[in-house]
């Protein structure tokens, strides 16, 4: 039985993976509707799945495998952990790929990309999901939570220098802080960039391709009248938001949650034109 989320799960929003893919997924929810006529399709490479998580301390309790609908989380599969801590997901049908959640019973979860790779394996602790993280079986995960240890890292750097930025008593002092701070987000685009590269067939891969917004040229053109065109970088950034998104996969558009969110996001582009 599949059991909706929606009240239940409000832990959701905290999701580390779901701050820092809002862009993405805004660009992602528009084309949803569209989507949602087509087949589930099969990613993985032999049917069925088996995902075996272990969690030591988490002994004869029930636990459940959700994932994103639109902004909503549903409940696919609910089991009992046996006396070793370890709990199996298994099944005949391929799982459509996208994100998917392990929550636990107080209602905290670890999140884990179920796709191509539906037979596999994950160990990890109930007090720190993703810096304790084993996998076993799922290169995408392997790759995944590395790279969740990473920004969630450089995320707690980030709030620490956000800190000192408040309680900073000089432009100097400000201006080395806003320095560390943009050297950051570099580290990030770098180390999603290189992802990409290295890994291209993979899901994390495409997702990271789409998150980077338009680049609004420098040179603004003229108008007839000899002035820049005032209205060129609106313009420029509506016409090229959704480059990068690949209106062919649904388990982008169909895994991911705030679908509201994201259409507003778009629609607002095409408010502002007639404002």
């Amino acid at each position: 039985m599949i059991v909706n989320l929606a009240h239940t799960l409000t832990f959701l929003q905290t999701s580390y993976f779901y701050n820092t893919m809002r862009k993405f997924i805004s660009k992602l929810t528009c084309c949803s509707l569209l989507l949602l006529t087509f087949g589930i399709g099969a990613f993985a490479q032999k049917p069925g799945h088996q995902i075996i998580v272990h969690i030591p301390t988490l002994k004869d309790t029930t636990c459940f495998l959700a994932n994103y609908y639109g902004d909503k989380q549903y409940i696919m599969d609910t089991v009992t952990s046996d006396g070793n801590g370890t709990v199996v997901f298994q099944g005949k049908e391929t799982l459509p790929g996208g994100i998917y959640l392990f929550v636990f019973p107080d209602k905290r979860y670890f999140e884990m990309i179920i796709d191509k790779e539906q037979y596999f394996s994950m160990e990890t602790s109930w007090d720190d999901p993703i810096h304790s993280m084993k996998v076993k079986g799922s290169k995408e995960n392997e790759l995944f939570y590395n790279y969740l240890t990473f920004a969630v890292d450089l995320q707690k750097n980030s709030s620490e220098l956000q800190e000192k930025l408040k309680s900073a008593t000089s432009k100097n002092d400000s201006s080395t802080v806003l320095e560390q701070m943009r050297a950051n987000d570099k580290k990030m685009d770098e180390y999603r960039s290189k992802l990409a590269q290295e890994h291209p067939e993979t899901f994390l891969a495409k997702i990271f391709k789409t998150m980077p917004e338009p680049v609004v040229p420098k040179d603004v053109p003229l108008l007839s009248n000899g002035r820049k065109d005032s209205t060129f970088a609106y313009h420029f950034f509506k016409i090229h938001y959704l480059d990068n998104v690949d209106f062919s996969d649904r388990r982008s558009c169909c895994n991911f949650q705030i679908l509201k969110d994201g259409i507003i996001s778009f629609l607002d582009l095409q408010v502002l034109h007639w404002q």
